[in-house]
């Protein structure tokens, strides 16, 4: 069998599952509240909770669609959905993912890449569960020790540890291409504050890929990469 004809097999097997799992998701979600409706005869203002749904959608709405578009091209099919399920796509899944490629020497975009990437968050959602798990067992005994004050610059600074050893490699293997987005970031940190940066990244990061993007192809029509 033809390499093409396996991942083609294995997309449509992806997608099957894919959305088999995310309807059972779907329904868990709404069954707990539902259950809880029918045990207890709570009655539920219809008009209030659409309300309440229209202004999560507002806001978490243009989040999702920009964080599914972004990391689609990095994470696959499979890793989307094996991660939005799951959660912590920022912190935790497109890390794995990534790490697991750099690994692996594969790139992005790929078929391999993208079997790569969901292997890769599946084992890091099975190693949060277990950590969760083990977590709940013993917070009361670790939460006095991880509360000191010498803990504290640590928490504070856990996303850039996780990103920077990830940025890094990519930025110095791709510097022409890298280079646009990362003046970009600098800038716009420097300007409006990490604060308001932070908080709109969701929103950036598309900008930067279009950035990236658009930036590669100026390069590639002047010949300075290939």
């Amino acid at each position: 069998m033809k390499s093409s004809e396996i991942f083609t097999t294995y997309d449509k097997n992806v997608h099957l599952f894919g959305i088999i799992s995310t309807l059972i998701i779907i329904l868990t979600f709404v069954a707990v509240p539902l259950g809880i409706q029918i045990a207890f005869g709570v009655s539920i203002d219809v008009q209030k909770m659409l309300l309440t749904l229209l202004a999560a959608l507002a806001v978490f709405g243009p989040i999702a669609v920009c964080e599914f578009v972004s990391y689609a091209p990095i994470i696959g099919a499979g890793g989307q959905y094996l991660g939005f399920i799951t959660g912590n796509m920022m912190n935790m899944k497109v890390p794995a993912a990534k790490n697991a490629q750099k690994i692996c020497n594969i790139d992005a975009g790929t078929p391999e890449a993208d079997a790569v990437a969901t292997i890769a968050i599946g084992v890091s959602s099975i190693v949060t569960t277990v950590i969760l798990f083990i977590g709940m067992l013993l917070i009361g005994q670790i939460a006095p020790f991880l509360q000191k004050p010498v803990f504290k610059p640590a928490f504070d600074n856990i996303m850039p540890a996780i990103f920077a050893p990830l940025a890094i490699p990519a930025i110095v293997k791709s510097f022409k291409i890298a280079s646009a987005p990362v003046i970009l970031a600098i800038a716009g940190t420097v300007i409006f504050g990490y604060a308001a940066v932070s908080a709109n990244q969701s929103y950036l990061l598309p900008v930067a890929l279009v950035l990236s993007v658009l930036w590669a192809y100026f390069l590639y029509k002047r010949g300075a990469i290939k």
